[in-house]
């Protein structure tokens, strides 16, 4: 094992550091049901990218950006989040949040936690005119599949000779599974690391992420 102080964080957020897929729950409390799910099916498969999706979707999404901001106040983040954060910051690891979602309700969220000190590498979302916008960050390319191309941080990370530790759980986390040091996974992702003989440490929560790290101390 490195020593602690070279390790960087890297977590995703949808379904890992919160406890939900907030945009799907949005998606659910204001769009119609079987046609957002209908449109993530394509982009699941391939067919379309986290753009095209997210762009057929929040035009499904027939509500004020108060109402969506009401039901981002009602989600969580994982129980163990509030508790790594802090672990981290005590012993000096670095943690960056890095999403192929949207900033829009990722920063009320940790703001509501008290953890608006985190870096953020997200897509951006805002309201002109009562229609949501959209500006995708870190790609590759114009026509990438993700939005937010999350190997392009871990690279970053690399170059500074820290050792890049990822948490995730779904389709967005694929390539970054890959380019980890180190890969904490569950559900989805961890799915696909069985598929491919990734190697990685199953988590539920992440009291059980931190009590890894306190383990190699």
């Amino acid at each position: 094992m490195p020593p602690l102080s070279s390790y960087s964080m890297v977590v995703d957020f949808d379904g890992t550091a919160a406890a939900a897929d907030v945009q799907q729950v949005i998606l659910d409390a204001l769009a119609d049901p079987l046609a957002w799910r209908s449109v993530n099916r394509e982009w699941a498969d391939g067919k379309l990218t986290t753009k095209q999706r997210a762009e057929l979707q929040w035009q499904l999404v027939s509500a004020t950006e108060q109402e969506v901001l009401n039901v981002v106040a009602q989600q969580r983040l994982d129980p163990g989040f509030a508790s790594f954060a802090a672990f981290c910051h005590k012993h000096h690891y670095p943690l960056t949040i890095v999403s192929d979602g949207f900033d829009f309700y990722i920063h009320p969220m940790l703001r509501q936690a008290g953890l608006d000190y985190l870096p953020v590498v997200a897509n951006s979302l805002w309201y002109a005119d009562g229609v949501p916008q959209m500006r995708f960050c870190l790609q590759r390319s114009p026509d990438q599949y993700y939005g937010n191309d999350k190997t392009v941080v871990i690279e970053q990370l690399r170059a500074a000779a820290a050792t890049v530790v990822f948490v995730g759980d779904g389709y967005s986390d694929r390539d970054a599974a890959h380019q980890a040091d180190m890969l904490f996974a569950k559900d989805r992702l961890a799915e696909y690391c069985n598929t491919q003989n990734l190697s990685y440490v199953p988590f539920e929560t992440f009291f059980d992420v931190q009590t890894h790290f306190i383990a190699q101390r």
